[in-house]
């Protein structure tokens, strides 16, 4: 997996053979991310349980399947035109 995209682009999460959207979406739910539970917190008389909260989100992300978008591709391609072959050797002054 990899994620690419430019800056002023959206960003792209792209497998083998699919690309997905990646997009905010803002939740009317909070989401509460905490520290994994070690068993030794847990408080054995009243079952409570001490966990740290390490963030609050109110956004989740959301994958969208799309089709690869070329522009970039195309925008390179035409800054840096194909000239025939071309060997390093044969065009390289020797000193």
């Amino acid at each position: 997996l990899v994620i690419r995209g430019a800056n002023d682009d959206f960003a792209a999460l792209c497998t083998a053979n699919q690309v997905f959207e990646i997009k905010t979406a803002e939740t009317s739910n909070t989401l509460l991310l905490a520290s994994p539970l070690d068993s030794s917190l847990a408080n054995k008389e009243n079952g409570c349980i001490s966990l740290k909260v390490n963030s609050i989100l109110h956004s989740k992300l959301e994958l969208t399947q799309c089709v690869p978008r070329i522009r970039r591709i195309r925008q390179l391609l035409e800054e840096n035109p194909y000239q025939g072959h071309f060997d390093d050797e044969e065009n390289t002054t020797r000193k």
